[in-house]
């Protein structure tokens, strides 16, 4: 659904690429190294920077672009990409936390402006939680930069549904897009509202049993992705430790628990 949705507006769709100076927490890279300096232990060579990725709209032909404010907050510097490959420095107009909205400026005239709807007129697809085992009991997990909660998440791969799928065939699709893990039977283990207050979709849980590794990985254009694979039992023990954890990743959980006890005794 997304997919097809970009394609059509792909002249209004732009990338977004921020650095933001010293920060949040990285998948691991190495030790970092230290000296005594005159204020106390200080990391040897120049500060580490957190580099992310987004996306936005052209909101109006003059430059102006609309994104998400968790994309652009903390960011020292900020480079738009048009479909057409340009790049520009970018400076934020202003941004709001709490609607999670922000609008940047570039230097580029003649832009193609996405239509701005309201929110009612708005179908939100439905979505797809996968709860991929291997053959010796593992539960196969991402782990992923969330800019909503400026922290790492661990969860199960699942996306878009995309429109006419099967919800089974999409778990099967997303699994292997994104942790390059394939096969096994797959099955429905529920489905839930996510947000009903305002959106009337639904997101499917689905268990893929005796799933291998095929390395035939495709994570989206700015999916960063670490692929674990780890007891069902520890996966729960941590999302359950975390107080930011993804709550729907967290009900796929509690979910095969419901199914499959075994697993996590």
């Amino acid at each position: 659904a997304f997919r097809q949705v970009a394609k059509g507006l792909q002249p209004s769709v732009v990338s977004i690429r921020t650095v933001e100076a010293g920060g949040g927490p990285a998948l691991a890279r190495g030790p970092m190294r230290f000296r005594m300096g005159p204020g106390g232990l200080q990391p040897e060579g120049p500060v580490s920077q957190r580099e992310g990725q987004g996306t936005g709209f052209v909101l109006r032909e003059d430059g102006t672009i609309l994104t998400n404010n968790h994309v652009i907050r903390g960011a020292s510097q900020i480079v738009v990409r048009l479909s057409d490959g340009r790049e520009f420095p970018a400076t934020v107009l202003g941004g709001d936390p709490e609607t999670d909205v922000a609008v940047l400026r570039i230097d580029a005239k003649g832009l193609t402006p996405v239509r701005v709807i309201e929110s009612s007129e708005v179908e939100v697809g439905d979505w797809v939680l996968a709860l991929p085992l291997t053959e010796d009991g593992r539960l196969v997990m991402v782990r992923q930069y969330r800019f909503g909660t400026r922290d790492l998440s661990t969860e199960a791969p699942g996306g878009i549904i995309e429109r006419g799928e099967d919800p089974l065939l999409a778990a099967v699709r997303e699994t292997e897009e994104e942790t390059g893990f394939a096969g096994g039977r797959a099955s429905l283990l529920g489905t839930c509202a996510p947000n009903p207050a305002i959106q009337a979709n639904r997101c499917h849980f689905v268990l893929l049993e005796g799933v291998r590794p095929t390395g035939r990985r495709a994570p989206d254009e700015h999916e960063e992705l670490q692929v674990l694979a780890v007891s069902p039992k520890a996966a729960l023990a941590q999302a359950l430790a975390n107080p930011a954890q993804h709550s729907l990743a967290l009900l796929a959980l509690y979910r095969l628990r419901d199914v499959r006890p075994d697993l996590f005794s």
